[in-house]
């Protein structure tokens, strides 16, 4: 628009009009960064669960949960390094990468440690009952 129109209507309609492309183009890029970043190798990215589950098919679940969190925990790092020179997005994919591939590691080592049964099984006192004559007012 050169000018501010006479009509309000037109100009509501362009500007609107702007802000929907720009939200479309703003989702278009987001869309393709998910599409390039989801399939590298790691964990929990779904090529991190790829690179978990064909191992996991020979040396079983736990092992191959702990290598594929550690991959994963090793790409993070180098997406850190790799943000100071370029992109700071890959910042935030590194922090995202590493604790969550730390996370998988630690659960995992808990279950195949047995410590989160033993946390399971605690045992607890039998409740105290009143007596009929006590009121709760009493506090006895």
């Amino acid at each position: 628009m050169e000018r501010i129109p006479e009509k309000p209507a037109p100009e509501l309609l362009v500007a609107n009009a702007g802000q929907l492309v720009n939200m479309a183009i703003a989702l278009l890029l987001v869309k393709v960064m998910l599409v390039a970043f989801n399939p590298i190798p790691a964990f929990p990215m779904d090529g991190g669960r790829v690179l978990r589950a064909a191992p996991a098919m020979r040396m079983g679940g736990p092992r191959a949960t702990a290598l594929a969190a550690r991959i994963g925990k090793g790409f993070a790092v180098i997406f850190l390094m790799l943000s100071l020179l370029r992109n700071p997005i890959l910042r935030i994919a590194g922090i995202f990468i590493y604790l969550v591939a730390g996370a998988e590691g630690r659960e995992q080592g808990a279950l195949t440690d047995g410590k989160v049964p033993e946390m399971m099984m605690v045992e607890t006192a039998p409740p105290r009952m009143a007596h009929p004559e006590v009121s709760l007012q009493s506090g006895a």
